[in-house]
């Protein structure tokens, strides 16, 4: 026998509740076509108003005391390598970081040189961009670009999972449909 199950997301429409706001942001946003800044604003704003709807509809927890740790605090992604003032280097993200922190870095990976320490983080800034020649640029925004188009990637299927728990959190919450 099929257990019938609730989708929340095919019925945002016919909930009774005081942010309606949330409920269609996190049920239809599929994250496609964003960019990594532009994922990390969407999602960042999707769970600020999924605690201004705990808040409004007076709700025992908010959904990140629910939820604790992010899914992608558990990613890893891969680095890509490029060459850096003679050095090998790699753009990496570290992605056990809270989401406004999460970005691109250089690491060098040398331990040859004193003043260098191994995998030695740079932000990537202005400064460091005008320091790169021509070769070194082009190298260095391919590697940025494969990093970035694989936490995007990475990111599309952890929304599918958090689109999960949210819906089990929302499920906690004493949903009501409109008559």
């Amino acid at each position: 026998m099929k257990e019938n199950k609730l989708n929340l997301r095919k019925l945002y429409e016919q909930y009774e509740t005081n942010n309606d706001k949330f409920l269609s942001m996190y049920q239809q946003e599929t994250l496609e076509g964003l960019s990594f800044d532009e994922i990390k604003d969407k999602v960042s704003e999707i769970f600020t108003e999924a605690d201004k709807y705990a808040e409004t509809n007076n709700l025992k927890y908010k959904y990140s005391q629910l939820a604790k740790k992010p899914l992608w605090n558990d990613l890893v992604i891969e680095s890509s390598p490029f060459i850096y003032q003679g050095f090998e280097a790699r753009v990496m993200i570290d992605m056990d970081k809270n989401l406004d922190e999460l970005s691109p870095v250089v690491a060098i990976q040398n331990n040859n040189v004193g003043a260098l320490e191994a995998d030695q983080f740079i932000e990537i800034n202005e400064q460091f961009l005008s320091g790169l020649k021509t070769y070194q640029s082009e190298i260095f925004e391919k590697a940025l670009q494969e990093v970035n188009e694989r936490v995007i990637t990475q990111f599309k299927q952890v929304w599918i999972v958090e689109q999960q728990r949210l819906d089990r959190w929302i499920k906690t919450c004493k949903i009501t449909l409109k008559d």
